[in-house]
């Protein structure tokens, strides 16, 4: 499966090409009724005669797509062109069908990209702590797996064992706060080489509010722009249900989000996919350059 690292590598070698280079976006979704029969295989021989792509190209391509009967993906993405380009990712999202022959298309990779940037949630209260990385271009590494929607988990394991809570009127419970206070800035840290690691730019904390807020001051400034959500979760409800309130918190910060750039590209005077993607590209790369200085 294609990984954003994959993408944004496709999207600088094909897009140097000078061309013709066939771009295919082919829908393989197996759960799709018209993609019952393997019918893309049509849609494809079809489009590529439309495009007038020469035809030892066409065979390639068409050897090539035939002989894989399950491709185990959703979209298919296809480059190619009569000398030495033949690259196909296979994507875990369904993106519109589209064909060219001509000046590479990478607007799609450049869309999906921007689209499904993986969200960091770290979950969290005085004895838990939690780190998800939230996208359906997910891929589980090692002992990870995906959990749901997209859902990994990632192993985070700080040096001192967990705090445990007291009441709020014993000399104890003094030192046990303090003891979280150290426990969370340890956390932070971690949390931050994480996130990096991950690509993550966007962060969810959530957990008791109380524990948040004193989270989130711990945190190293190079995540605190990273910061778009904090919500109020029970560690204690079952997973699916914490996963759940999770994924729509994502889905209302990736909603407000998309919505400030359209806001924004719509003001500047810009028409069009590839100058809407360029637009949100160019707008995008100061906000992660600064937050990774």
């Amino acid at each position: 499966m294609a990984q954003p690292q994959d993408l944004k590598q496709a999207i600088t070698s094909v897009s140097g090409r000078p061309g013709p280079v066939l771009s295919a976006y082919l829908s393989v979704n197996a759960h799709m009724p018209e993609n019952q029969g393997r019918a893309y295989l049509v849609r494809l021989r079809d489009a590529m005669n439309d495009e007038g792509v020469p035809e030892d190209l066409q065979w390639r391509v068409r050897e090539y797509t035939e002989e894989e009967k399950h491709p185990e993906a959703r979209t298919l993405a296809i480059f190619a062109d009569e000398d030495n380009l033949f690259e196909i990712y296979r994507l875990q999202v369904d993106v519109p069908e589209s064909f060219r022959w001509g000046d590479p298309y990478v607007a799609p990779l450049m869309l999906i990209l921007d689209e499904y940037e993986p969200y960091g949630a770290a979950v969290l209260d005085a004895e838990r702590f939690r780190y998800f990385v939230v996208s359906p271009l997910s891929t589980a590494h090692g002992e990870e797996e995906i959990i749901a929607n997209g859902f990994r988990e990632i192993d985070v394991h700080p040096s001192e064992p967990y705090p445990r809570g007291g009441t709020d009127f014993e000399a104890a419970s003094r030192r046990t706060e303090a003891h979280v206070h150290r426990f969370y800035k340890e956390l932070g840290e971690l949390t931050r080489d994480v996130t990096l690691r991950e690509g993550v730019q966007r962060l969810i904390l959530a957990g008791p509010r109380e524990r948040t807020a004193e989270f989130r001051g711990t945190l190293p400034n190079e995540l605190h722009d990273r910061v778009v959500a904090e919500e109020h979760v029970d560690l204690g409800a079952p997973e699916g249900e914490l996963l759940a309130r999770l994924e729509a918190v994502r889905e209302s910060a990736e909603h407000e989000r998309e919505k400030e750039l359209l806001d924004e590209i719509r003001a500047s005077g810009v028409r069009g996919l590839d100058e809407t993607v360029a637009a949100k590209t160019r707008i995008r790369t100061p906000c992660a350059t600064s937050s990774e200085a």
